[in-house]
């Protein structure tokens, strides 16, 4: 059973998706005539994209995946097109390369000179999340990534001083058990 959500058909612009057709698939020119169809959406999530509406009964017999890989982006993507039986482009969904993204530092941490522990965030991550959230249309992406980052770079603060302030007390307790 489908996820509910409201319809509200969106204008799309396909011409990212023609070109990684025609670079990774031009042998297939019926995918690179139907991604030109792929004119509105029904979004689904910020990952999955409906080009046919979900209740048709064009769904019904199935569909076959083509895959893309994009490394233009920030974060690398895997887009998976679900084509159905009448070869038509039902749907698309943008899956982030998870081996790549678990290895971007959203910050380092580092010893200043006097040896307490600093945070610096990497400002490429933050700013890749704040082009996506306004390509997604949300509004005052910058603030709210401003904030994000605020966030963490406190929380971490916080923890390493935490920690700092734990250390101290077993080098404490070791001294007097000395």
């Amino acid at each position: 059973m489908r996820r509910k959500f409201k319809k509200e058909w969106l204008p799309y612009d396909p011409s990212e998706l023609i070109k990684l057709a025609r670079e990774q698939y031009p042998e297939k020119e019926w995918l690179i005539e139907e991604l030109k169809k792929c004119t509105k959406y029904l979004k689904e999530s910020s990952m999955y994209y409906y080009f046919v509406d979900p209740d048709s009964e064009r769904w019904k017999g199935g569909s076959v995946t083509y895959e893309f890989y994009d490394e233009r982006r920030a974060i690398s993507l895997f887009i998976v097109l679900d084509i159905l039986k009448d070869r038509s482009v039902g749907g698309v969904e943008f899956i982030p390369d998870v081996d790549e993204a678990v290895y971007i530092p959203l910050f380092s941490i580092w010893s200043s000179e006097d040896g307490k522990a600093e945070v610096e965030v990497n400002e490429d991550y933050f700013e890749s999340i704040k082009n996506f959230m306004e390509e997604e249309g949300i509004e005052n992406a910058e603030e709210r990534v401003e904030y994000l980052k605020e966030s963490v770079v406190e929380k971490l603060e916080k923890g390493l001083s935490n920690n700092e302030n734990n250390e101290n007390d077993k080098n404490e307790e070791n001294e007097e058990e000395e």
